[in-house]
């Protein structure tokens, strides 16, 4: 064991994806062996946790997709704006069309996370639903007893929970349902988040800006996302150059 070198390893694992095992099940093999090794550097049985210097090789054929997004144009968007003024969700769909932060970060927002002064929105927690194993009943790990009645409650003088009351389900059938009456074709709540990015993108804001924004952790899940996005915003800006120069 004091003998084992992260080469050891490193070559155990290229063997493997030579012979045809896939990057999956040298990371599930990998989950196993990291602790081993921290453990054997805790005893003394190593002299140090080399498991970080491994590098699991990757399949060749395993690039990213680019996911499917479907974001408003701008024309969606003014229409969309203009049918939610009477909506008791509306404050919910704007704050996610001009802050791109996720249904569950929003729903989880308590008027302590809104600077108002630097105009600022504080992202620091997100609402999930979860089953009660005793009842099968679902239940909300948000605190419930200042919940108001009426769905959609947006009460600055309560100091609690921005979005009170609010159930996921009927924001999505919300949703729906408000699209339906304006004749925009159906979207997820989350395209309200990737109708945010593309506005910035359009604005020629760049990438690493927009991933810190968005609190993407890898700059390649904003690129790999967004990829058509800039596509078009250079395509255009071509355009515009080349009738400039031939204008």
């Amino acid at each position: 064991m004091k003998n084992l070198k992260h080469g050891d390893i490193q070559s155990y694992y290229n063997s493997l994806h030579k012979n045809g095992k896939s990057t999956s099940v040298i990371k599930k093999i990998n989950k196993l062996v990291v602790p081993s090794i921290r453990h054997a550097a805790m005893t003394g049985e190593v002299i140090r946790d080399f498991s970080k210097l491994v590098v699991i090789p990757k399949d060749q054929n395993n690039e990213p997709k680019p996911l499917e997004i479907r974001p408003f144009t701008k024309e969606e968007q003014k229409i969309f704006e203009a049918s939610i003024k009477n909506e008791p969700l509306s404050p919910l769909y704007l704050t996610a069309l001009y802050s791109g932060i996720r249904q569950g970060e929003l729903l989880a927002l308590q008027w302590q996370d809104i600077d108002l002064k630097s105009k600022q929105i504080r992202v620091n927690k997100t609402y999930k639903v979860i089953k009660n194993i005793d009842t099968k009943k679902k239940r909300y790990r948000r605190a419930t007893k200042n919940f108001c009645k009426h769905p959609g409650c947006f009460n600055p003088n309560s100091f609690g929970w921005l979005f009170k009351g609010i159930q996921t389900k009927n924001i999505r059938k919300n949703l729906k349902k408000v699209l339906g009456n304006c004749g925009i074709e159906d979207r997820r709540f989350h395209d309200l988040r990737h109708t945010y990015a593309t506005r910035i993108f359009e604005l020629g804001e760049n990438a690493k800006t927009i991933q810190t924004i968005l609190g993407h952790t890898d700059i390649s899940v904003t690129l790999n996302t967004y990829t058509h996005v800039e596509e078009s915003v250079s395509a255009s800006a071509a355009e515009r150059l080349n009738a400039i120069y031939n204008g």
